[in-house]
């Protein structure tokens, strides 16, 4: 690997790591995400978001559940949140 193609990778991965870091969700996308599935299955979304704790990793964010566990709710990265199957009726 010569040096002009190892600068453009490291371009590369900094951009998308740029990206990464404007992009990431915050806690109102997250609870929004977890209400709307949680309404999705008839389960009140005050059960959900009352011990939901927001967790931001600069690049990507997750919201965890401390009576459960820590299990993981949702995760977010370029401007989406994903909910999980800890989302249980």
């Amino acid at each position: 690997m010569n040096t002009n193609t190892k600068k453009i990778g490291i371009t590369a991965i900094a951009v998308f790591a740029i990206i990464l870091f404007l992009t990431n969700p915050d806690q109102a996308m997250h609870l929004r995400a977890i209400k709307d599935t949680a309404a999705l299955i008839d389960r009140p979304a005050a059960d959900w978001t009352m011990f939901a704790v927001y967790n931001n990793y600069f690049l990507f964010s997750t919201v965890t559940n401390k009576v459960l566990g820590d299990q993981i709710m949702s995760w977010g990265a370029l401007g989406k949140v994903s909910t999980t199957s800890n989302i249980k009726p």
